[in-house]
């Protein structure tokens, strides 16, 4: 297993822009809230802006993917101090307690409420970018998590509505099918396309996976699911020092006996539950990757909601990286992506094709497919 450190190096503030970091967000254990208030130290209990800064201290050390020592940690949000006031700090956080101390001291010394707000968003921005991967983990405003759930869900803001993310066409035996994205309703429309597709005389299919930009990991279980069967070994998350093992939830898909090849397409900006979803299907056998190296963003954000209100207007969360996705030889994606069987960037990948493909047909459907954008 590659390790990451936590990045300390150069800590700089974070810009959080109109929402350029949303169309990779993989949302996996459902949105959850800091515990109760239990005041921990006497900091906490007397500063709105102590405690509001120690809920992300907390919320880190308990779903951030990788351990976070007390000590690492203390530290690290020193360094965010004093990246976010610009100055020294005169006190040493070495673990949960100095960090409260030395929080407290930081708030004392700043005049005004908006002050101190600002120190404290400030202090958790460049604390939660600096960790690694560098720039995954964030604090999000309300309006801010609206619209990481909207793009999850794949809903136009101007509409409300979720778009389809599922096209369909024929290409002589073999049925096209491209996936733009995962999200909630993508299993369902898939199953659509193939339960209308069972009076056809398709025989093959071709999964479109190029420019697929992830969105909801948890249909990927379901969607293993229709071609492994119930309670089937499906992946692993990678966090906090163990594998968690992630079963197929559903049973298999009569619609789909009747395929007996199955091509899977991808490029470099099929990223994220995509690359999962092909990583497993290479490791399975269910499918032949066409196609060239997958974009290698193999982690798995969570949303926590900040319960300490420092502002009137809004609310505050934390996006963090819960987990990472593993590949098929059990090494992070991330960084690296999902090789293809076959990588159309070589010379002879047409020769190849039929190295690993059967159906004369299925191949030229491929030919056909890799030389034309994916369906929308």
């Amino acid at each position: 297993m590659r390790k990451y450190g936590v990045i300390i190096g150069v800590l700089i503030a974070l810009c959080i822009t109109g929402g350029g970091f949303l169309y990779s967000i993989e949302v996996w254990p459902p949105s959850q809230s800091a515990a109760a208030a239990n005041f921990k130290t006497p900091e906490e209990k007397e500063s709105e802006y102590v405690r509001f800064v120690m809920e992300g201290y907390d919320l880190i050390q308990k779903n951030y993917w990788q351990k976070a020592e007390d000590s690492k940690l203390a530290n690290h949000f020193q360094l965010s101090l004093e990246k976010a006031a610009a100055t020294s700090s005169a006190i040493t956080a070495t673990d949960r307690a100095s960090t409260a101390k030395m929080l407290a001291a930081a708030f004392d010394g700043a005049e005004g409420a908006d002050a101190k707000k600002n120190l404290a968003v400030g202090i958790l921005q460049v604390a939660l970018y600096n960790l690694a991967p560098q720039g995954r983990n964030q604090l999000l405003s309300a309006e801010e998590q609206k619209e990481v759930q909207n793009t999850v869900n794949n809903v136009n803001p101007s509409t409300g509505q979720a778009e389809p993310t599922v096209f369909s066409k024929g290409m002589g035996s073999t049925l096209y099918i491209s996936i733009g994205r995962m999200s909630p309703v993508t299993v369902s429309e898939f199953t659509a396309i193939l339960e209308t597709a069972s009076s056809t005389p398709y025989s093959s299919i071709i999964i479109d996976l190029r420019g697929n930009i992830g969105g909801a990991l948890d249909q990927i279980p379901v969607f293993l699911g229709l071609f492994l069967g119930a309670n089937q070994y499906a992946f692993d998350l990678y966090h906090q020092d163990n594998f968690e093992v992630i079963r197929s939830p559903v049973g298999k898909l009569a619609a789909l006996d009747r395929y007996k090849e199955v091509v899977i397409l991808t490029d470099n900006m099929s990223q994220s539950s995509a690359e999962v979803f092909s990583a497993a299907a290479k490791r399975f056998g269910i499918a032949t990757i066409v196609g060239t190296n997958t974009r290698g963003w193999g982690t798995v954000e969570g949303t926590y909601q900040i319960e300490t209100k420092i502002d009137e207007k809004t609310t505050y969360g934390l996006m963090l990286v819960y987990g990472l996705t593993l590949r098929e030889d059990n090494q992070p994606i991330d960084g690296v992506g999902v090789s293809p069987d076959v990588n159309t960037g070589e010379k002879n990948w047409q020769t190849q094709l039929s190295q690993h493909i059967r159906s004369p047909g299925l191949v030229e459907a491929v030919r056909q497919a890799v030389s034309e954008a994916p369906q929308r």
